[in-house]
Protein backbone atom coordinates (compact mmCIF):
# COMPACT_ATOMS: atom_id res chain seq x y z
CA UNK A 1 0.00 0.00 0.00
CA UNK A 2 1.63 3.22 -1.55
CA UNK A 3 0.77 6.55 0.74
CA UNK A 4 2.72 8.51 -1.89
CA UNK A 5 0.54 11.35 -3.47
CA UNK A 6 0.73 12.84 -6.78
CA UNK A 7 0.98 16.63 -7.42
CA UNK A 8 -0.50 17.73 -11.22
CA UNK A 9 1.09 21.26 -11.81
CA UNK A 10 -0.22 22.90 -14.96
CA UNK A 11 2.15 24.89 -16.68
CA UNK A 12 2.09 27.99 -15.44
CA UNK A 13 2.53 26.32 -12.04
CA UNK A 14 5.09 24.32 -13.35
CA UNK A 15 7.41 27.74 -14.56
CA UNK A 16 6.38 29.47 -11.62
CA UNK A 17 8.38 26.49 -9.52
CA UNK A 18 11.30 27.32 -11.51
CA UNK A 19 11.01 30.75 -11.06
CA UNK A 20 11.23 30.19 -7.12
CA UNK A 21 14.13 27.71 -7.31
CA UNK A 22 16.01 30.62 -9.32
CA UNK A 23 14.92 33.50 -7.31
CA UNK A 24 15.58 31.35 -3.88
CA UNK A 25 19.19 30.50 -5.06
CA UNK A 26 20.17 33.46 -6.43
CA UNK A 27 20.99 35.21 -3.02
CA UNK A 28 23.91 32.30 -3.26
CA UNK A 29 24.85 32.46 -6.58
CA UNK A 30 25.49 36.04 -6.23
CA UNK A 31 27.48 35.42 -3.39
CA UNK A 32 29.20 33.06 -4.68
CA UNK A 33 29.88 35.03 -7.68
CA UNK A 34 31.17 37.78 -5.52
CA UNK A 35 34.20 35.24 -3.98
CA UNK A 36 35.08 34.09 -7.41
CA UNK A 37 35.54 37.31 -8.37
CA UNK A 38 37.55 38.72 -5.68
CA UNK A 39 38.86 35.57 -4.37
CA UNK A 40 39.09 36.40 -0.98
CA UNK A 41 35.30 38.20 0.16
CA UNK A 42 33.00 35.76 1.55
CA UNK A 43 30.87 38.31 3.31
CA UNK A 44 28.44 38.78 0.57
CA UNK A 45 28.05 35.08 0.95
CA UNK A 46 27.70 34.82 4.67
CA UNK A 47 24.48 37.76 4.54
CA UNK A 48 22.98 35.51 1.37
CA UNK A 49 23.40 32.02 3.76
CA UNK A 50 21.74 34.38 6.71
CA UNK A 51 18.74 34.91 4.79
CA UNK A 52 18.55 32.33 3.03
CA UNK A 53 18.46 29.60 6.34
CA UNK A 54 15.61 32.01 7.82
CA UNK A 55 13.87 31.86 4.85
CA UNK A 56 14.05 28.04 4.37
CA UNK A 57 12.82 27.50 7.82
CA UNK A 58 9.47 29.68 7.53
CA UNK A 59 8.83 27.74 4.42
CA UNK A 60 9.54 24.60 6.11
CA UNK A 61 7.31 25.46 8.82
CA UNK A 62 4.40 25.98 6.24
CA UNK A 63 4.80 22.76 4.23
CA UNK A 64 1.48 21.73 3.14
CA UNK A 65 -0.81 24.27 4.98
CA UNK A 66 -3.39 26.17 3.16
CA UNK A 67 -2.98 29.79 3.41
CA UNK A 68 -5.14 32.49 2.49
CA UNK A 69 -3.89 35.07 -0.19
CA UNK A 70 -3.61 37.16 2.59
CA UNK A 71 -1.36 34.81 4.43
CA UNK A 72 0.90 34.35 1.90
CA UNK A 73 1.26 37.75 1.61
CA UNK A 74 2.26 38.33 4.91
CA UNK A 75 4.78 35.26 5.14
CA UNK A 76 6.45 36.82 1.63
CA UNK A 77 6.65 40.15 3.21
CA UNK A 78 8.65 38.68 6.73
CA UNK A 79 10.81 36.58 4.37
CA UNK A 80 11.58 39.83 2.42
CA UNK A 81 12.13 42.37 5.73
CA UNK A 82 13.39 40.15 8.61
CA UNK A 83 15.91 38.24 5.75
CA UNK A 84 16.72 41.51 4.74
CA UNK A 85 17.48 42.55 8.54
CA UNK A 86 19.73 39.17 8.64
CA UNK A 87 21.88 39.72 6.09
CA UNK A 88 22.29 43.45 7.00
CA UNK A 89 22.89 42.05 10.70
CA UNK A 90 25.49 39.64 9.36
CA UNK A 91 27.59 42.26 7.06
CA UNK A 92 27.89 44.51 9.50
CA UNK A 93 29.13 41.81 12.34
CA UNK A 94 31.75 40.51 9.72
CA UNK A 95 32.60 43.88 8.33
CA UNK A 96 34.62 46.85 9.80
CA UNK A 97 33.39 49.37 6.53
CA UNK A 98 29.46 48.41 7.33
CA UNK A 99 28.51 51.10 4.95
CA UNK A 100 25.32 51.88 2.47
CA UNK A 101 26.60 48.85 0.34
CA UNK A 102 25.41 46.19 3.13
CA UNK A 103 22.20 47.79 3.74
CA UNK A 104 21.45 47.64 -0.38
CA UNK A 105 22.83 44.25 -1.05
CA UNK A 106 20.90 42.60 2.50
CA UNK A 107 17.76 44.99 0.56
CA UNK A 108 18.32 42.96 -2.77
CA UNK A 109 19.09 39.53 -1.00
CA UNK A 110 15.61 40.11 1.39
CA UNK A 111 13.38 40.99 -2.05
CA UNK A 112 15.14 38.29 -3.92
CA UNK A 113 13.83 35.79 -1.28
CA UNK A 114 10.44 37.19 -1.02
CA UNK A 115 9.59 36.59 -4.50
CA UNK A 116 10.71 33.00 -4.37
CA UNK A 117 8.41 33.05 -1.00
CA UNK A 118 5.45 34.58 -3.66
CA UNK A 119 6.15 32.23 -6.53
CA UNK A 120 6.10 29.24 -4.33
CA UNK A 121 2.71 30.02 -3.49
CA UNK A 122 1.53 29.70 -6.98
CA UNK A 123 3.57 26.73 -7.88
CA UNK A 124 1.42 24.64 -5.52
CA UNK A 125 -0.25 21.77 -7.37
CA UNK A 126 -3.25 19.89 -6.72
CA UNK A 127 -2.91 16.81 -4.65
CA UNK A 128 -4.28 13.47 -7.13
CA UNK A 129 -4.78 10.32 -4.56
Amino acid sequence: MSTRTLVTRSTAQQLSLVGAVLFGAAPLALGLFRYATTSWDLRMFWMALAASVFAASVLASVIGKRRTRRQALVQTAVIAVVGALLAVGTGMLISETAGPGVWMIGAVQGILLGIASELLVFARGKSVA
